[in-house]
Formats: C-alpha cells, structure tokens, sequence
C-alpha cells in the first residue's frame, strides 16, 4: 500500500458547507483531485455522527470522519471507529447543574439529544436553506426532549461524546466560557459567542488531527485543514490551519493562512493551488 502523502482535513457548517446546504460540485471535484493526490481525505466537525448526510459518507475520496469535536473517528466506508473520547454522564450532570440557565444538547454515540428551547437558535433548522430531504434526515438525527439531564438518567447514564450550552445571553456565555476553561476537566469553545461546545479534557478537533496523523506516520507540516470558528482553532496547533474568508477575526489571526469565503468555494480555492506544489 503505497503511503499518503497528505491528510486534508475540512470543518463541515461554513466551511464546505453554506447554511446547512451541500457542498459545490466544485469543492466535491477538488477534494476528489486531492485524493487522487494521494492526499487522505477526513471531515472534522462538531456534528455528531448520526448528523452527518449519507450522500457525504457515500463520497469515494473520503476517508475518515472526526465528529463531536474529536470526540470520536472513524473511517467511513465502514464506519469502523478508530478512537473514541467521551466524558462521564456525571460531569456532564454536574455541568448542567452548575448553569442551569442553559439549553443543553448532548450527543450521544447513536443520537443527540436536544432540548426543545435549544432549537430556536438551530440555524439548521431554517427552511429556506435546507431542501427539504436534507432538513428530513437533520430532524431525524436527535431525540428532542424538555430535560436532557432527565433523559441521560433515564437511558443508565451512557458516555456523552459532547454537549453543548446554549445561552441568553453574549455576557452569560462569555462569562461561562472564562469559567469552564478554567476548570481544566473540559475543553470548551464556542462558536456563535451564544453556545459553549463542550468535550473531555484534551479531545478536540486539533487532537483527532494529532492522532491521526501519528495512526497514519503522517507528520504536522504534510496535515492541511480547513474551519471557520471557535471549534476549529485547535486545528492550528496540529495542522497547517486555513481559515475561511466568512471567519470570525480571531480564527483569522490563529490561522496559518486565509482563503476566499464558504460562498466563494474557499476551500476549493485553496485546493487548487495547492496540489500544484505537490
């Protein structure tokens, strides 16, 4: 088996993917183009893996799926899971406890689990962007439930991949986030400036990237990925990072470089350019 010469790894929701709709031919042919490279193809998203489309599994040049932050991957044509990270039920309890102003949506192995007044801010969930096939399989990906800390008990507690917090509040949030950073038993990020993401200590898009790349002898300076937020800036610290035009200011700074925005192709873009160095 002749070795990879790459790993591009790419965030899904403005990155490749523009207000939940499917990624362009374009950016389809450049990641095919890459592979064809000998370039390992993984997406690396906050979803969990029940959320992701099947038509995007079904692709032949993709290789792996890193879902909820890291939290797990694994390869896609089997579905094998290669490594996997959760945090116990009991701190995820103990989060909601500590800010029970919060929504919470907790991704489990086989479902989300989302609360009702969580919803409202989905931005998955607008008709307008979504066909309705593809808003079909995303309200069929979670159980929406009023109290997701009720049903975690009711199921025996099982390990959470990920949970996030939505807030009423920037200032609620941001003040929470100092909080939870500082505790040192979770990664957090946020996204919206409204949402904290939340994982176990050490697991993180970056991480998977890091673990990955050591699975597959592939070194830092041959990983290149691609993201737009909060949760994608570990990815800088493990790869060659490349940010979104339609980025926040501060994954701009973080990044490595800065390519054209997700309605622009962006990564495509950055793709074609680059396999000519290679």
């Amino acid at each position: 088996m002749t070795k990879p010469s790459h790993l591009v790894a790419f965030d899904l929701d403005g990155t490749v993917f523009q207000d939940g709709r499917p990624m362009t031919p374009r950016v389809s042919n450049a990641m095919e183009a890459a592979h064809q490279k000998g370039c390992l193809l993984a997406v690396s998203t906050g979803r969990g893996r029940t959320m992701l489309p099947p038509e995007l599994l079904a692709r032949p040049w993709l290789d792996y799926a890193s879902t909820s932050n890291g939290a797990r991957v694994f390869l896609s044509r089997t579905g094998e899971t290669i490594r996997e990270r959760p945090m116990p039920a009991a701190l995820v309890l103990s989060l909601m406890e500590a800010y029970p102003g919060a929504s919470w949506q907790v991704f489990l192995e086989d479902m989300p689990i989302f609360e009702r007044k969580s919803l409202s801010i989905g931005r998955f969930l607008r008709r307008g962007n979504l066909s309705f096939r593809e808003l079909r399989h995303f309200l069929s990906s979670f159980q929406s439930v009023r109290s997701a800390g009720a049903r975690l008990k009711k199921l025996g507690l099982p390990p959470v991949e990920k949970c996030n917090a939505i807030f009423p509040t920037e200032t609620l949030c941001a003040h929470a986030l100092a909080e939870l950073t500082a505790r040192g038993d979770v990664e957090a990020a946020t996204t919206t400036g409204f949402d904290i993401e939340l994982t176990a200590a050490g697991v993180s898009k970056g991480s998977a990237l890091a673990a990955m790349g050591e699975l597959l002898d592939i070194p830092m300076e041959r990983i290149l990925s691609f993201g737009d937020s909060g949760n994608d800036l570990s990815m800088n610290q493990t790869s060659f990072f490349v940010a979104m035009g339609n980025a926040s200011p501060e994954v701009k700074d973080a990044a490595h470089a800065v390519t054209a925005p997700v309605e622009e192709d962006g990564v495509a873009l950055y793709l074609e350019d680059w396999l000519q160095t290679l």
